[in-house]
């Protein structure tokens, strides 16, 4: 899913590239050619998708079985995105296809985390933060170098650098819902998926109103941007970030004396109770 909705930026270069570029009789001519703001309408449509299914499979996930809720989310998206070459020769089509592959795509990262959640057992952490924020602070540095340097391989490099950097991030971020509340593991992945999305939403369009005339000077302020995003959240991590399980996490359970006791662990014997304890 995540390789059909990325695949759709190098599709959109060959579709806004104008057809005069083309040299070879042998290489078909796309049949329609983009704007660069249309670009990033299509670019930005797909979290327009994502932004409301990404809570609603959390929840899914946390009510009902989440294993079905990744097998549906999966089967959904294959036959939306086998639609997509169709779809992609009108503009208006090619929105509806990318809104309608976030929506079934948005199920299934939340889900996964319920899944998870059924054989993972609890491993605090409460060291994860200054990770988190080391991780974050190297994704900056690579990109204010790259952001600043006029040499296009120097700058491909530390971008290259970067969002390996960023790989790592995720990896320990991702986690970190297991730690504080593993029982609302796919609930609280599926709200920060829904914070995201609204960033991606508008970052398309936000890079589309700098890089008018596409020139290195624009991509750097793109960059520079990005880097200092990636530093204000590693901050605010290292702040106010924790890696124990948090009390209204904790499952509750009946003593021999009647009083209640907290298990701290995952969802594993817990019987589908509310969100919210009374």
């Amino acid at each position: 899913m995540y390789a059909g909705r990325t695949s759709v930026s190098v599709v959109l270069v060959e579709l806004q590239m104008p057809t005069d570029n083309i040299t070879s009789s042998k290489l078909p001519k796309p049949l329609i050619q983009y704007s660069q703001f249309q670009v990033g309408v299509i670019l930005g449509s797909v979290y327009a998708g994502l932004l409301p299914s990404s809570f609603i499979g959390g929840y899914l996930a946390y009510r009902y079985s989440a294993m079905w809720v990744v097998l549906a989310s999966v089967g959904i998206s294959s036959i939306i995105h086998s639609v997509a070459p169709v779809m992609f020769q009108r503009f208006e089509t090619a929105v509806t296809q990318r809104v309608l592959a976030g929506l079934a795509e948005g199920l299934c990262e939340p889900a996964v985390y319920g899944a998870l959640n059924e054989y993972m057992l609890p491993k605090q952490n409460a060291r994860v933060a200054p990770f988190i924020f080391a991780a974050c602070l190297s994704v900056s540095g690579c990109l204010f170098v790259a952001a600043f340097t006029s040499n296009p391989i120097v700058a491909a490099c530390f971008v290259a650098v970067g969002f390996g950097c960023s790989a790592a991030r995720a990896a320990v971020a991702d986690a970190n819902a297991f730690d504080i509340a593993p029982r609302y593991a796919s609930v609280i992945s599926g709200i920060c998926r829904v914070t995201c999305r609204i960033v991606g939403l508008t970052f398309p369009l936000l890079v589309t109103a700098l890089t008018l005339h596409k020139t290195l000077q624009e991509w750097s302020r793109v960059v520079l941007i990005k880097a200092c995003v990636f530093a204000t959240t590693g901050l605010i991590f290292l702040v106010s970030g924790s890696g124990e399980q948090q009390s209204w996490a904790a499952v509750p359970l009946q003593g021999q004396d009647g009083d209640e006791t907290q298990q701290h662990g995952s969802k594993i014997g817990d019987e589908k109770k509310p969100l919210v304890l009374k």
